[in-house]
């Protein structure tokens, strides 16, 4: 390549360190809880500049700075402060501001001749200590206000924030909680009692004349991944007469018009005193996963097509039972289902298992967790509210991020907040360093310099002296936090400053990949042309 589109060695460390400096510099502003205001320029020159407080969100919006190379370094923390923010709901700023000192310290020393394998070494071979040294910390978070300080990070909204905490203490941390796109310009929120699907009627016919919902007690409930035939649909009929059932449930991937035209005449002969039929959720291992909790839920024989079982051959105990069943053209739920709670429970402890074995952020996690709350039949609706579409959907995004950071603090507790839970890890760290020597233990060094970037960082966004703060935190935490907000030191479980262990794991993991990425790169290459152009 001609030269200007490679940077080697010291040169292009130290562009990829000013290209991390530069980016850490635009999101350290909204770090901590007396943070500034980041405006960005709007897509054209007469809109109106975004103010953003969200350094993940403001991360997002930068997408190049000027020199290609330095672009690289900034491009680095683009991506990690994104990604903690959707790993976690939270952690942003707080994994820029490490990541930036680790790799100014690093980059220092390997300028004096250090050897950055063995410092990535030391970093990553003290990342396990420092992680337990968090979990030591870690007591449990479970009630609403504490839940609700957790979402105020991210909210910044008292009322909404205590919202998400309340909602988060009763739904659990496994329970299904629905966030979507209200009529109003309020936010408001419903709890939904039993478990509900996002899957509807079969057919609008089953639905009473001029009503939108199909309301039963006490029905029969069957449940099969097979598409359901005129015959199959009158065998189970004559199974519920003859155990003199009135009312009816189909849960189903699909009826064939003549089982639909069936199931009306048997209604409207008074033969049935009422019918819901509805589609089974979802497709593919997500639909037979979905299936067999409903049948769990209702005590009913999951009849599968792919075991060769069908519907024809059942008889009156594989049809479930449940005090009430709702369904509309897009939803369907029930409350009281007949299943035996020994066997609910050891259903949900295999969702749980399920939820551990998948990797960060996969989007299967997502419908375990639904699952979850629905075998435990704990959910909740909120619907986001604003003034216009573009506030609704910013205002959305953050309460699913205050969601995700409470419900993480729920589940996993908390730890002292304003990076004192970060300090108090440091006497293992200091401890293991002792059986390192020359850069590895540089290594390890560098990683306690870059857990006392957060309090230096909120000690500054404060008008504080860093150094001051710093030098008491070293004495005090993690018993004791900094209040940035009111300049007191306080204890941090009586005055509420907790961080969700999840948030402050994800951060210092992310934060060490990203700065280890950052210190072993000796060449940097850009492009002559881009390979796609980013248009506003």
């Amino acid at each position: 390549m001609p030269n200007g589109q490679i940077l080697e060695g010291p040169q292009a460390r130290r562009a990829l360190l000013r290209g991390i400096e530069q980016m850490t510099a635009l999101l350290r502003p909204t770090h901590g809880p007396v943070s500034g205001v980041v405006a960005i320029a709007g897509a054209t020159g007469t809109s109106t500049p975004e103010a953003l407080t969200n350094a993940a969100v403001i991360a997002r919006r930068t997408i190049q700075i000027d020199d290609p190379f330095e672009d690289m370094g900034a491009m680095l923390i683009r991506q990690l402060a994104w990604s903690v923010y959707e790993a976690a709901g939270d952690g942003a700023a707080t994994a820029a501001v490490i990541c930036c000192e680790m790799v100014r310290l690093a980059n220092k020393h390997v300028a004096a001749g250090g050897n950055p394998m063995a410092m990535k070494r030391g970093m990553e071979r003290s990342l396990p200590f420092a992680l337990n040294a968090l979990r030591e910390q870690a007591r449990e978070v479970q009630l609403p206000a504490e839940l609700a300080r957790m979402a105020m990070g991210t909210l910044h909204e008292p009322t909404l924030a205590h919202m998400v905490g309340e909602i988060v203490e009763a739904v659990g941390a496994a329970g299904a909680i629905r966030i979507e796109d209200g009529n109003s310009a309020e936010t408001a929120y419903d709890y939904v009692q039993g478990s509900r699907w996002e899957s509807g009627s079969l057919s609008s016919t089953l639905l009473a004349d001029g009503w939108r919902e199909a309301l039963l007690d006490s029905p029969r409930i069957l449940v099969t991944d097979v598409k359901l035939s005129a015959d199959d649909v009158l065998h189970v009929l004559e199974l519920c007469i003859g155990a003199k059932v009135r009312s009816l449930v189909i849960v189903a991937p699909a009826l064939s018009d003549p089982a639909i035209a069936l199931l009306n005449a048997n209604r409207d002969r008074g033969v049935l005193k009422g019918v819901i039929a509805v589609k089974a959720p979802a497709y593919g291992p997500q639909q037979t996963e979905i299936l067999e909790d409903i049948a769990v839920i209702t005590g009913s024989r999951y009849i599968r097509s792919q075991a060769g079982e069908r519907p024809t051959d059942a008889v009156v105990q594989d049809l479930g039972v449940a005090r009430q069943v709702w369904a509309n053209r897009q939803t369907f739920g029930l409350l009281g289902g007949g299943g035996h709670p020994t066997t609910v429970r050891r259903r949900v402890r295999e969702a749980k298992a399920g939820i551990q074995a998948v990797s960060k952020g996969d989007p299967s996690s997502r419908h375990i967790e639904g699952r979850i709350g629905n075998l435990m039949g704990a959910s909740a609706i909120i619907r986001v509210g604003a003034p216009t579409s573009t506030a609704q959907k910013e205002l959305r995004s953050r309460i699913e991020s205050a969601v995700k950071v409470a419900r993480s603090a729920f589940s996993d507790g908390g730890v002292p907040g304003s990076g004192a839970a970060y300090i108090g890890s440091v006497p293992v760290l200091k401890a293991f360093r002792t059986d390192l020597d020359g850069d590895e233990s540089h290594g390890v060094s560098v990683l306690i310099r870059g857990l006392y970037a957060p309090v230096r960082s909120i000690a500054h966004n404060a008008g504080f002296d860093p150094n001051i703060i710093e030098d008491k935190a070293s004495r005090c935490c993690p018993s004791s936090v900094f209040d940035a907000e009111h300049n007191i030191w306080v204890d941090p479980w009586d005055a509420g400053i907790i961080d969700p262990l999840p948030v402050v794991v994800n951060v210092l993991e992310a934060s060490i990949s990203t700065a280890v990425m950052a210190l072993t790169t000796d060449v940097l290459v850009r492009r002559k042309k881009p390979l796609y152009v980013i248009h506003p």
